[in-house]
């Protein structure tokens, strides 16, 4: 189990709507290695990172953990955002209390602060980056056929060594 001090930080930073900043990354990077260590992964398994890193720190920091080979970005305009999240459209959201308008508004711009620009910070780094428009009311399976489409005319064979 994890470290009370640290499940701490981590209700804190939930709870607070903020990211994880650099000075508590050994967090998500502790729980990183050890998911590496006990899939076996090596660094030409391909591993889908969800929400990490949040922003150019962290990425600097995921870089000397694994290779990024690809950004997938799911983009939305905010008003689809808001409509996804008030109808719980992925089936999510259940017990979250930090959805209200003025919170979702607040992450929505830092989004647009601090994550946005990490897809300029892979492609430079070689990165294909990938986006997928979402809707109101598209659903996981949809957003997982978009998403292998994509990697597939990126060239980007992810059949083999997936994780």
């Amino acid at each position: 189990g994890l470290d009370p001090a640290v499940r701490g930080v981590i209700r804190q930073v939930l709870d607070e709507g903020r990211l994880l900043e650099d000075h508590e990354f050994d967090i998500a990077a502790a729980l990183l290695r050890r998911f590496l260590a006990d899939a076996q992964a090596s660094r030409g398994d391909w591993l889908l990172l969800n929400g990490l890193p949040r922003h150019a720190g962290q990425a600097r920091e995921i870089d000397r953990l694994h290779p990024i080979r690809a950004v997938l970005q799911l983009t939305a305009p905010r008003e689809v955002l808001h409509e996804r999240i008030a109808r719980d459209t992925g089936g999510d959201r259940a017990g979250r209390t930090d959805d209200d308008r003025a919170r979702i508004t607040a992450r929505i711009a830092r989004y647009e602060a601090r994550s946005a620009p990490l897809v300029e910070h892979y492609e430079r780094r070689g990165a294909a980056c990938l986006e997928v428009e979402i809707g109101v009311h598209t659903g996981a399976l949809d957003t997982a056929r978009r998403v292998a489409s994509g990697l597939r005319e990126a060239g980007l064979d992810t059949s083999s060594g997936a994780r």
